[in-house]
């Protein structure tokens, strides 16, 4: 799943669109969450706000059985529901905010941050009309902008470096 920009979701390497915006709300959701076990009673509010707690419940359910059934189409979607818990098996799935995640951690190396930049190719979902996701597109905006001003400094500093050489050089030469 590509959430940097426009949703795009692949299935075997190709192009999936899911006929159900709820399911795809449901699915975006979960990989924002970094795929971890959720109550699926406070997803439900999330995704259906405004909804009474059993038709939220309801509507989950739904949901939940519309992804069971595209199993006999041959795509499996890995959410993992269990004793009133929801998410997804990372293991399984591809998400370029994770990739982001895993190198935005470890920002301190510059190709991790240089990868990151490269993965950011616009706000999470842009576009996308989900009540929640403003929050997402500050803390990833954000954390692009930091790591964008890492690799300023340290280009500051390998230019100050470099030019440093070279006022040497110069300085050797033209003393001999």
């Amino acid at each position: 799943m590509f959430c940097f920009g426009p949703l795009r979701i692949f299935y075997a390497q190709k192009p999936l669109v899911l006929q159900s915006k709820k399911a795809e709300e449901l699915l975006v959701y979960l990989v924002c969450r970094g795929g971890s076990l959720l109550s699926k009673k406070s997803v439900a509010e999330t995704i259906w706000p405004g909804r009474s707690e059993s038709q939220a419940m309801c509507n989950l359910y739904k949901t939940l059985e519309w992804f069971k059934n595209l199993r006999q189409k041959d795509i499996d979607i890995p959410i993992i529901s269990k004793r009133g818990t929801i998410g997804l098996d990372s293991r399984q799935i591809y998400s370029d905010l994770w990739e982001f995640d895993t190198h935005y951690y470890n920002r301190s190396q510059l190709q991790n941050c240089q990868r990151a930049v490269e993965l950011y190719t616009g706000s999470v979902l842009s576009g996308a009309p989900y009540d929640w996701i403003a929050a997402y597109e500050a803390y990833y905006e954000l954390s692009c902008a930091e790591m964008l001003e890492l690799l300023s400094q340290q280009l500051e500093k390998d230019k100050t470096g470099q030019f440093n050489f070279y006022q040497r050089k110069l300085k050797i030469l033209t003393e001999t």
